[in-house]
């Protein structure tokens, strides 16, 4: 993937690729083939990991099916626990951005904060996130 930058960040769609740079660089994730699809419900499908192949200590997720955190609510909330303890974090639905939320973060050891909005919450978490990557 190419280098991100603050305009890349900010203008990326919900789906994969913002859903693997989240699960990989923020969560400490990496795809791993150990795992099996036990079966598909109206939620999603269900997959379980096999401990006894997988060498990764729980820390990764099924190759073809990426944590789908841009979309998914409870998915994007992990994020925040993540970034929980490290970042001051903050979630609001904004009139001025007709309704969208809006997600920001900001270090404990800075004084700058970073925001992202989206017309959804989990992308704005994925977004403000990521900008959490960035050098200042």
């Amino acid at each position: 993937m190419n280098t991100l930058t603050q305009d890349k960040i900010l203008n990326m769609k919900a789906g994969k690729e913002i859903d693997t740079l989240v699960a990989e660089k923020i969560m400490d994730l990496v795809p791993c083939e150990n795992w099996y699809l036990q079966e598909i419900t109206m939620i999603g499908p269900i997959y379980i990991r096999n401990q006894h192949k997988c060498k990764h200590d729980g820390k990764c997720y099924p190759k073809e099916y990426v944590p789908e955190c841009s979309t998914n609510i409870s998915s994007a909330w992990r994020v925040v626990d993540k970034l929980w303890g490290k970042f001051n974090f903050a979630i609001n639905r904004m009139d001025m951005y007709d309704g969208d939320y809006i997600a920001s973060v900001m270090a404990f050891n800075r004084n700058e904060w970073k925001s992202a909005h989206a017309n959804t919450a989990p992308l704005a978490i994925c977004r403000a996130a990521l900008l959490t990557l960035l050098e200042k």
